[in-house]
């Protein structure tokens, strides 16, 4: 069999190294492979492939720096410095599901003596909905483990709590409470088709906001939204009356700042002609999403070129069906679609279509990463050899097959093509592989018709999309650490901030701090369930029966007595009247 062309040995040579995933081929694939079996079995190591090399700066470079001259500010520079340091966005994934209460669907017939009030004094909706989430990650930053000092500047942050449900594994759920800064954090909400929690929730998130804004930036998942090509004219909903109603309209009429439609199917980076049909194509170029909470601010992506936005791959949906769906759901509801598009100047709502390749169960940390990156190159690799007609190898490693291995020859005589692969100078080319997502104008993905003419017109299933006319912004994300992490190693080098606190530990916890830190740190600090915190009226009589504590350094009773090891679970409120955990 002749040599292969100087460009496909080249490519080879590049993942040679890469052998360390590859199979025995057969004996006319290994002719052409420039490695032999002994080679393979040394190959113990990670292969580089520089075109799978992250974008995404690596923490390790400069986690060895330090400054042990922070404690030295003054209080003032070293609040700003935490403050900055915070001014992250997170991005947090709420399902709503029905609770064991019924929902009283006349809101306004409801006693006044029946109201429940939450810790602000304000009326909350029930318990008819719980807000779960499902996360192993933390949701606080790693600030909240350096001390006291620190401490109280996370939770300062993040004022506003809200009941819900942490559903770490399948085994069980704890009743806690999130911590939120809405004017930073973007909410991913999931609630199928129940519209009435979902206003539910949105009453209740202003209710717990201490500024009574509430939601300002909306994950939309497209599935809640989908319009059905074999149902173009669903049904009007109609919904009661009520503070749920008004809130939800209020909320999108004036609060609402960012609204994006989540499009992210598996796979998104690697289209080849079995599953698209039309299109056989890698696109280094594509994001890719894995399990995170923190993001960067969104930046237009410095890596991208018109190869990669030529053909993008949609879902089994149009990303357009979240759009038609939202304002399908703001008529029903009594709000004009055009008034919250249109609030005038510097208040126009954000409203853009999220777009990466998902891989948010298989990737949790940067190491995953770099092996999902490796082996999704390889399976590439591998599908250019079988679709060209190379056979698959037979069990013990004999040669041949038990089927036909491609779609242009088979096993019995008819002559395989060689597959051609992307040389070294496009893959020099090519993107590096970015953990985060793509923002998009929901007009790059075309224009959506008025509300009469029929959807399935021009909804368009599994398409090939060309948004090369457009830029996408890109907000990277992270995949490993939390927001701190850098703040906590170099500016402290573990030697604490404020002498007059206590001292520090090694671990950079203050030593006062119980076993509850740990739940606090993971966001799951039981304040107070739903019940109780809904049930807590804010009168003279509960604030008789509940010691307060000072203001100024949140860790003494006003009567004097040390709460640093009530569990978080005695809630205590301080007098701007926010929930704390001592």
């Amino acid at each position: 069999m002749t040599a292969a062309p100087r460009r496909f040995e080249t490519s080879l040579n590049a993942t040679s190294t890469a052998s360390a995933f590859l199979p025995d081929l057969t004996s006319g694939i290994q002719s052409l492979i420039p490695w032999s079996d002994q080679d393979i079995e040394m190959e113990t190591t990670m292969p580089r492939r520089p075109h799978l090399e992250l974008f995404n700066p690596d923490s390790a470079i400069t986690k060895g720096a330090s400054f042990v001259l922070f404690q030295q500010f003054p209080i003032e520079i070293r609040l700003l410095i935490w403050k900055h340091a915070l001014q992250r966005h997170r991005m947090i994934h709420i399902i709503l599901e029905k609770g064991k209460e019924q929902r009283q669907e006349d809101e306004r017939i409801v006693d006044e003596t029946d109201t429940l009030i939450n810790s602000l004094g304000r009326r909350i909706s029930g318990y008819h909905y719980e807000a779960i989430i499902e996360t192993q990650r933390s949701l606080l930053p790693d600030l909240t483990t350096v001390n006291r000092e620190a401490r109280d500047a996370v939770l300062s942050f993040y004022s506003t709590q809200v009941p819900c449900r942490f559903r770490r594994d399948k085994r069980g759920e704890t009743i806690s409470i999130i911590r939120l800064n809405l004017d930073w954090d973007y909410l991913r909400v999931s609630h199928g088709k129940a519209h009435n929690i979902f206003f539910d929730f949105i009453h209740d998130l202003r209710a717990y906001d201490p500024k009574g804004r509430g939601l300002q930036h909306l994950v939309v998942e497209g599935s809640d939204y989908r319009t059905s090509t074999h149902n173009p004219s669903p049904l009007k909903h109609t919904f009661a009356e009520g503070p749920s109603l008004d809130a939800f309209r209020a909320t999108a009429a004036k609060n609402l700042k960012s609204l994006w439609f989540k499009c992210t199917p598996r796979g998104a980076r690697a289209l080849n002609v079995l599953d698209w049909r039309r299109v056989h194509v890698f696109n280094y170029g594509v994001p890719v999403l894995p399990s995170f909470t923190f993001f960067d601010a969104p930046l237009p992506d410095p890596r991208v070129g018109m190869r990669d936005l030529e053909r993008i791959g949609g879902t089994v949906y149009d990303p357009r069906e979240g759009p038609l769906g939202w304002q399908k759901l703001l008529r029903d509801a009594g709000v004009r679609p055009e008034d919250v598009a249109n609030r005038g100047q510097s208040r126009d709502l954000d409203v853009r279509i999220l777009y990466a390749s998902s891989e948010e169960e298989s990737i949790l940390t940067r190491e995953d990463a770099v092996k999902v990156l490796h082996e999704e190159d390889f399976r590439w690799l591998e599908l250019q050899w079988w679709f060209h007609g190379w056979d698959t190898p037979a069990a013990g490693g004999r040669a041949g097959g038990e089927r036909p291995a491609g779609c242009f020859s088979t096993a019995s005589g008819l002559q395989a093509k060689r597959p051609e692969f992307d040389g070294p100078e496009v893959l020099a080319a090519a993107p590096r592989p970015a953990l985060g997502f793509w923002l998009f104008p929901v007009e790059a993905f075309g224009g959506i018709p008025g509300v009469e003419e029929e959807t399935g017109s021009w909804l368009k299933v599994k398409w090939i999309w060309d948004l090369s006319p457009h830029r996408p912004e890109l907000a990277l994300v992270d995949s490993l650490i939390a927001c701190g992490f850098q703040l906590n190693h170099t500016l402290l080098a573990k030697q604490g901030v404020d002498e007059d606190v206590s001292e520090v530990a090694d671990n950079g916890i203050d030593e006062c701090i119980d076993e509850d830190i740990e739940e606090i740190i993971n966001g799951q600090s039981v304040v107070m369930s739903n019940a109780g915190v809904g049930a807590m009226a804010d009168t003279k009589e509960n604030e008789e029966k509940v010691p307060l504590i000072t203001a100024s350094n949140g860790d003494r009773l006003d009567n004097g007595q040390d709460v640093s090891h009530h569990k978080a679970h005695d809630a205590v409120l301080v007098h701007d009247r926010r929930l704390v955990v001592g």
